[in-house]
């Protein structure tokens, strides 16, 4: 998911025993560990919400009065990079992706 220019991660950290969304450009690489996971519901089902609320980022996103979205004809890896600040791409399918975008 790609939140204010910033691909994030939503992932839930059994170390903390809470869910995160970690930027994906500051996520060390680790070794495979091979251990076997289930498959936990995101809070909310919503991963956009989750990232642009979550606490552990330390800059928590203001609400804006007004918001739209739009089913866009594009992967996200194509919008991403020219979404303005603020606005969220989330992963669709390969070829579309869903562009969300607020006003005051």
């Amino acid at each position: 998911m790609v939140w204010a220019a910033c691909w994030y991660l939503v992932a839930f950290d059994p170390d903390a025993d809470r869910w995160r969304a970690m930027r994906v450009d500051r996520i060390e690489p680790h070794m495979p560990t091979h251990t076997p996971f289930d498959r936990r519901d995101i809070p909310h089902g919503d991963p956009a919400a989750f990232v642009m609320t979550a606490h552990d980022r330390g800059d928590a996103a203001a609400e804006w009065q007004c918001r739209g979205s739009a089913i866009l004809a594009l992967p996200a890896s194509t919008v991403a990079r020219f979404a303005p600040g603020g606005s969220t791409v989330g992963y669709d399918t390969e070829t579309t992706c869903r562009l969300t975008l607020g006003a005051w």
